[in-house]
């Protein structure tokens, strides 16, 4: 078992990711408190599919959202209550099935790099100690492919939108 993890926060929010990678399976745990975007507590369940010693694949299997900020209790979320079509919703289990499909793909590097945030103000903002994230990154964790994506009710959903926060994500290992 491998545990990673995703920090950053400002003054307005914060947002923290666990991924925890296994053999044959990965769970993702996910905290976001924003202005503006409220509390998102999700756990995911994934399939992993190890390609290489540094590159694999995680396929999503199950999303749970948590009830509360401080419940252990969740409810299961479905994808295709925000996929809404006439050819899913008259199709085959199979093909409701592929239009549930979300599949991460993730990099890991050889060594640790340097956590350069991409908005040129963070970086000002993290050296006045206003906003803060991991130093240093050994995952890169990026959609290969979301059948969602393509609807624009799913991408604009609370679900939908972490799962497009987490394209591109960096995590650290953890010590």
């Amino acid at each position: 078992m491998t545990i990673y993890k995703h920090h950053f926060w400002t003054g307005s929010g914060a947002t923290k990711v666990i991924l925890t990678i296994l053999e044959t399976t990965a769970e993702v745990e996910y905290y976001s408190h924003w202005m503006g975007s409220g509390l998102r507590r999700y756990k995911m369940q994934f399939n992993h599919q190890k390609l290489s010693a540094m590159h694999g694949i995680l396929d999503l299997h199950l999303i749970e959202q948590y009830v509360s900020a401080d419940s252990d209790s969740t409810t299961k979320i479905d994808l295709l209550d925000y996929i809404h079509d006439q050819e899913t919703s008259e199709s085959s289990e199979e093909i409701r099935d592929a239009a549930r499909q979300v599949t991460f793909e993730y990099l890991l590097l050889p060594e640790s790099a340097m956590w350069i945030q991409e908005e040129g103000a963070l970086n000002n903002m993290g050296a006045m100690g206003y906003a803060g994230w991991s130093n240093t990154f050994d995952l890169l964790l990026w959609i290969n492919y979301a059948v969602g994506m393509y609807y624009q009710e799913f991408r604009k959903c609370d679900i939908g939108e972490v799962i497009q926060l987490m394209d591109k994500m960096k995590f650290a290992k953890d010590a």
